[in-house]
């Protein structure tokens, strides 16, 4: 098994983006199937890890950025495997020119948002790494307009602890994942 730091090398993905692989491990059964899945998520960043003993793989996809990729795929996998994982691969949107990647749908709410909104109210939108994402409604400032965008982002986490094991939900507070964060404010 080699590990991150050697060459990566592109693997078959679909239209809206490309894989690139970072751990060279003969994947079967159902990981081997979880890594064709993960192939097909467009709209946003993927990444897929594995234990470093090579039996266990859990993967996220569609999130905002790599970095929300990454934390999500290896707290999940970490959790499952009760041991260090490794990235193994990480989806590349096609488009990923935004800083953030909005699955395309979600970027038209967002355009239009700031569409709306008057020289006098602004919108925010704020993002968490399991791929929740809110919009403020219209406020007169932008620090209002924030504080709503993240309220709105962190009621989320009310839906997560109800449908996460425990330990998964320990991992993922430690981890930030249910932190939002503001990242546009128009």
């Amino acid at each position: 098994m080699s590990f991150a730091g050697e060459e990566t090398r592109a693997v078959e993905a679909a239209v809206g983006g490309r894989v690139e692989q970072y751990v060279d491990v003969a994947l079967k059964g159902r990981s081997k199937n979880d890594f064709n899945r993960f192939k097909e998520f467009e709209g946003g960043f993927g990444s897929f890890f594995v234990s470093t003993d090579g039996k266990y793989t859990a993967w996220s996809a569609r999130s905002f950025t790599k970095s929300d990729a990454d934390t999500l795929g290896r707290v999940l996998c970490e959790a499952k495997s009760g041991s260090n994982c490794v990235l193994y691969a990480r989806w590349l949107p096609k488009n990923a020119v935004r800083s953030v990647g909005l699955p395309e749908r979600n970027w038209r709410d967002w355009q239009r948002a700031q569409e709306n909104v008057t020289d006098e109210s602004h919108v925010a939108l704020a993002i968490n790494a399991w791929s929740v994402f809110a919009i403020s409604r219209p406020q007169e400032t932008k620090a209002d307009a924030t504080t709503d965008a993240l309220d709105l982002c962190g009621r989320a986490i009310k839906r997560f602890r109800r449908q996460l094991n425990p330990e998964l939900f320990e991992r993922s507070l430690e981890a930030g994942i249910f932190d939002c964060r503001a990242v546009a404010v128009k």
